[in-house]
């Protein structure tokens, strides 16, 4: 928001980065009286391809600029603020993600390094995505005796292309091309004190159109929709004593969808689905002597299926992906030539409920925190691999999307300490266990196991010397032991060759390739800053440690970036 009572100011800033080559740059201005207030702020960043530790990643450069502003009155007991903002990307994705046939992908999978890999630039070809969002956003906020009345607007429009390897003149034209426009319209009621309760009473409304713009020459990869959904809730607070919080909220909310596509075959199939559910939440917070504090919730959550998960078909970046109703299970395995109905198969919304428990303490020279969860999502919508398919614009790997009940329980800890009054060092851990309760088996692309460490040194200015800060990152990231079992491109080949399939005995989860080794990663930085001057340098993989992230789908084909040593520049005037 733009600061009221400030004269004309703002921030210029420039960033180079070694990975990528890349340059970007920035400013910003403010100005604000009594009543009112304005900003405007403008960026754009060039980057070419990016770097593994060994190798080019080709066809990895992105060309992307922004700009927004916003206003702002200030009444006696009105605020009124309207916003609006642009932003442009052109993205080029891994060109050795994309195969020519199937012998071809399974080299790929195998492979230490993609191809093919050419020498640095900053051309973006084929395949690539285009997208630009633009939003306008109308907020009135009204502040009356112990109470707000906040009301929110917004459109926002999302223009999304995506440019596949095609031959001749089918090369530079889109074979996804979507426009999506949203309005959502918010209204929150902090209401005065009723009794010992206070809270907020609110209603939110969206409505969507996305369309297919005219001249792929492919099957929409979704299709055309129009998505409605409104929803009402009330959240409650009260002391039950000196040191108990107790908090009670409850949600209904309502979604109506109509959609509009075309089959394998390109005839036209519609439909309509509406949902609805109520949810809600119960929570505590107890306040312990000497800083200890214990937060617990219990609540329920509602998730209707989207329609990327029930229609997708066709190839979207590196990958095939088929919704739940665009594929059916056969003799003859999976298929795709139909679209399935509701009676066929029903996709009923995911339902959650959440056990999170906390506990935190907080004394002079450390804090700590202490988290435990436990989420059961009946109907939990996932996806996973499927196959490998033989399409015009190459080989792929397919995934479909599947449907079951699923166990998530986690806990996440942090541990703060103040060293000393210059040095400072933070703990961090993180776990998660997930389980397919129907099939008494794992998911694909679950989260590891993490361990880091930071480190913080700081100086304060001092008489002609700028104030320093200095910090170091750890970073392990364990091998995720929770893996399903892998069958490989070859193994799909060599079967379908000799007329078997592979799946007929066991269709359970997997996956294509061995899960990535665990691998450490050292960050560091240093900031300076002194009068109207900002200044960083800052190394991300600095050991430029060769390693693939397992939730990457492009770790099937490709190592994470390497080393990247960034130099900042900022003046404040």
């Amino acid at each position: 928001a733009p600061p009221l009572n400030s004269p004309l100011s703002g921030r210029a800033s420039m960033q180079l980065q070694s990975n990528g080559r890349s340059a970007q740059g920035g400013m910003r201005i403010s100005q604000g009286g009594k009543r009112w207030a304005a900003s405007a702020e403008g960026r754009y960043i060039r980057q070419g391809d990016l770097q593994a530790p060994g190798y080019v990643l080709s066809n990895t450069g992105k060309q992307e600029y922004s700009a927004a502003a916003g206003v702002l009155y200030h009444g006696s007991q009105v605020d009124v603020s309207l916003y609006a903002s642009h932003f442009n990307q052109n993205l080029g994705i891994l060109r050795g993600s994309i195969t020519g046939n199937l012998i071809d992908l399974s080299t790929a999978l195998a492979r230490p390094q993609p191809f093919p890999t050419f020498d640095f630039t900053y051309e973006i070809n084929t395949p690539r995505q285009e997208t630009e969002h633009n939003l306008a956003k109308a907020k009135v906020k009204w502040y009356g005796q112990n109470q707000t009345l906040e009301l929110t607007y917004a459109f926002q429009q999302n223009l999304r292309k995506e440019f596949d390897v095609r031959r001749g003149a089918l090369n530079e034209r889109p074979a996804i091309n979507l426009d999506l426009i949203t309005h959502t319209l918010d209204l929150t009621w902090q209401h005065a004190p009723f009794g010992q309760w206070q809270g907020t009473v609110g209603f939110q409304g969206m409505y969507q159109d996305n369309n297919n713009i005219f001249g792929t020459n492919t099957i929409p990869f979704i299709p055309n929709y129009n998505n409605s959904r409104a929803g009402l809730f009330i959240i409650e607070s009260r002391e039950l004593s000196e040191r108990t919080i107790f908090e009670v909220g409850a949600r209904f909310d309502y979604q109506y969808t109509s959609a509009r596509g075309r089959d394998s075959n390109n005839d036209v199939f519609r439909n309509t689905l509406d949902f609805q559910n109520i949810t809600g939440t119960l929570g505590l917070v107890h306040t312990l002597p000497n800083g200890h504090v214990w937060r617990t919730n219990l609540g329920t959550a509602w998730r209707p299926p989207n329609v990327s998960e029930l229609y997708s078909f066709g190839k979207h970046q590196a990958t095939v992906e088929y919704g739940l109703w665009r594929y059916d299970i056969g003799p003859e395995g999976i298929t795709a030539d139909r679209v399935l109905t509701e009676a066929e198969r029903e996709v009923p919304s995911e339902q959650g409920y959440k056990l999170i428990s906390t506990y935190s303490v907080a004394q002079e020279s450390k804090t700590f925190e202490f988290t435990t969860f436990a989420n059961y999502i009946a109907n939990f919508i996932f996806s996973r691999p499927a196959g490998i398919t033989q399409t015009v614009r190459g080989a792929f790997p397919f995934f479909i999307y599947d449907q079951t009940n699923a166990l998530l329980v986690g806990a996440d800890a942090t541990l703060f300490w103040q060293l000393s009054p210059r040095w400072q060092g933070t703990l961090t851990a993180s776990y998660l266990w997930a389980r397919n309760l129907e099939e008494q088996d794992v998911f694909v692309g679950m989260p590891p196991a993490n361990l880091g460490y930071e480190v913080r040194w700081q100086m304060p200015a001092k008489k002609g010397w700028p104030s320093l800060q200095a910090q170091a990152q750890v970073q392990y990231t364990f091998e995720q032991f929770q893996a399903p079992r892998v069958v490989s491109p070859e193994s799909i080949q060599e079967a379908q060759a000799q007329g078997n399939d592979l799946f007929a005995q066991d269709d359970s989860i997997f996956d294509f390739v061995e899960v990535p080794n665990g691998y450490l990663l050292v960050n560091a930085g240093l900031f300076a800053d002194w009068t109207d001057w900002s200044a960083s340098l800052q190394v991300q993989n600095l050991l430029n440690t060769s390693y693939r992230a397992y939730t990457d789908r492009m770790r099937y084909f490709t190592n994470a970036v390497g080393v990247n040593l960034q130099v900042g520049l900022q003046y404040n005037f």
